[in-house]
């Protein structure tokens, strides 16, 4: 329908002369499947990044400093149409804060939180950038991120899957709904809800965290 009504609008100022678009097939178009890293694939993109050995010593020659901005998109949320534009003045150290949306006028004007675990991390890509965080195109920015994926051992999830694995984890760690569409930057809640990526490990550890109602039967008659 989209591509129906940009044909007529181009056929209305003489760009094209034909509607092509009841001619194309995108019956087997697949949109690229999102997930989010697990918490070991997390845990291996960081010991990449500290140059951490299979003995767990840390070896600064082994460090893959490009690491970082998989680690800051993971931690912040952040697409990589952000990443690529934040720029140094709109960090705020004090403030534990940046602000780099671009998709609407929400995500523009709401902070993104710098939390304690990456702020290093984000200190580190700042002091060695010039005006920005990120001095790379797009084209070599997704390379160099499976290359680091490849040589952390984790699976190559597109970028925008980081965005995902950080709603996620924040809804494992049973952050309230309202301050993880804040943290996402999200309009709607339901929007939020399409960014978790929930298993059935998740299920059974919230039914076993609920109360055992035959443990207080047996308590109350011992």
């Amino acid at each position: 329908e989209l591509l129906n009504q940009m044909f007529t609008y181009a056929m209305k100022y003489e760009w094209c002369e034909r509607n092509y678009a009841p001619l194309l097939d995108l019956t087997n178009y697949n949109a690229p499947e999102k997930d989010a890293f697990t918490e070991d694939e997390v845990q291996a993109l960081w010991k990449a990044y500290l140059g951490m050995n299979e003995r767990g010593e840390i070896d600064e020659k082994r460090r893959h400093k490009f690491t970082a901005y998989i680690l800051i998109m993971i931690h912040c949320g952040l697409r990589y149409g952000e990443l690529s534009t934040i720029r140094k003045a709109y960090v705020d150290f004090e403030k534990r804060q940046m602000m780099g949306g671009i998709k609407s006028e929400l995500s523009k004007n709401t902070p993104i939180a710098i939390s304690e675990e990456i702020l290093p991390v984000v200190r580190e890509v700042y002091n060695a950038g010039r005006s920005k965080l990120l001095h790379m195109n797009e084209d070599n920015f997704y390379a160099a991120y499976y290359a680091a994926c490849k040589r952390a051992g984790v699976r190559e999830l597109n970028p925008h899957c980081c965005r995902h694995t950080y709603i996620t984890r924040l809804t494992r760690a049973r952050v309230a709904p309202a301050t993880i569409q804040k943290g996402a930057r999200h309009r709607s809640y339901k929007t939020t809800l399409g960014y978790t990526h929930m298993d059935i490990n998740d299920v059974l550890q919230a039914v076993n965290g609920i109360p055992s109602v035959a443990d207080e039967i047996k308590r109350a008659v011992a």
